[in-house]
């Protein structure tokens, strides 16, 4: 999520269970600490671009190492502050756990994926719930961080407005869960309506701008199928999966090579490869396609094909012939406002994806 979610949720929770006993300062704290676990990006100087994948939403988002940093940031938070000496140190380290935990787990309700059991697990969490920018679950928080901040005549409502917010959010959640199982039984009724031959289980996540507009992908053999559903869709459309066909040979050709396992473990095996004409290198260069992201069309009702549908996140994979490689963000040619325009069209109940 974006860091003013982070912000805002991380203060409304501190001065939900420490304002009485701190005030303002809650706020504040709750806002730092909140955005503790994004600190990982520091060593991205130090990094290459495959390292900076794997390490983004790794260590620093695991809940046990969360749960084993907590008491040290306690213990230092004291030190720094004496207005915090009263509070029991149960209490203090609880909470600081509680707004580290909660960014971690509110950065696995999105797609990007989060390992949250590192290091005993490498599994990435991606729960597919939430948009990476919502203003429904953010404006709650960040209007009752504001009202957090209001002159003493209005305590009761301020002490309360925070709770109230997080409540909201809270809810807000469980409801994005029941969308998205109504979106997904109606893209189930369509797939069967196709007769599909599919490889993986369906990928189904909000896409811009959520939550009224869901995104559906299937690895196949031929390629990847992509449909969309809107809240908004009049009775009467049909869901359609969309073939964006992949060089079956070219994945059979590459899935072993270590830097393709990695960026597929990353992409949660929902990678692509195709080939990039503008390169041509020995051995060839390609394109890995990370489809989870959204793709951007060059023109919505043609066939898509690679040339002309372009993922938001892809990669130049450039393999050298002593077996090293190198590995560039591969920025689309087409605007993104150009995409967004069409997504618009699409979230209305108009059949342009």
């Amino acid at each position: 999520m974006d860091t003013l979610t982070h912000t805002t949720l991380g203060a409304c929770l501190s001065h939900a269970l420490l304002g009485k006993r701190i005030g303002r300062r809650a706020l504040l704290y709750g806002a730092i600490v909140g955005n503790i676990p994004d600190l990982d990006i520091l060593a991205n100087p130090w990094l290459d671009p495959l390292q900076r994948l794997q390490s983004h939403r790794g260590l620093s988002h695991s809940l046990p190492v969360l749960a084993a940093a907590s008491p040290p940031l306690a213990f230092l938070l004291k030190k720094l502050d004496p207005t915090t000496r009263p509070i029991p140190s149960t209490l203090l380290t609880l909470t600081l756990f509680l707004i580290l935990a909660t960014h971690a787990l509110l950065d696995a309700c999105t797609v990007y994926g989060t390992l949250l059991l590192a290091p005993f697990s490498n599994h990435r969490f991606s729960w597919n719930l939430i948009f990476i920018i919502d203003p429904i679950f953010t404006l709650p928080l960040l209007a009752a961080s504001i009202l957090a901040l209001w002159p003493a005549p209005l305590k009761k409502i301020v002490s309360l407005a925070p709770k109230i917010a997080l409540l909201i959010s809270a809810f807000y959640l469980l409801n994005l869960h029941l969308i998205k199982s109504h979106i997904q039984t109606r893209l189930q009724h369509a797939r069967l309506t196709q007769n599909l031959v599919t490889l993986s289980a369906p990928f189904t996540a909000p896409a811009f701008p959520g939550p009224f507009l869901w995104r559906q992908i299937i690895r196949a053999p031929e390629g990847c199928y992509i449909a969309y559903a809107s809240l908004l869709d009049p009775p009467s459309l049909r869901i359609t999966h969309t073939l964006l066909p992949f060089p079956l040979a070219l994945q059979e050709q590459w899935q072993h090579h270590p830097a393709i396992q990695r960026l597929q473990w990353f992409a949660q095996y929902h990678g692509y490869l195709s080939p990039d004409p503008d390169a041509p290198t020995s051995p060839p260069a390609l394109i890995f396609h990370d489809l989870r992201f959204g793709e951007i069309r060059a023109d919505p009702l043609a066939t898509p094909t690679p040339e002309n549908t372009y993922a938001i996140f892809r990669w130049q994979f450039v393999p050298r012939p002593d077996g090293t490689f190198e590995l560039h963000t591969f920025p689309p040619t087409i605007s993104r406002r150009h995409s967004f325009s069409i997504l618009w069209q699409r979230l209305l109940g108009q059949p342009v994806l």
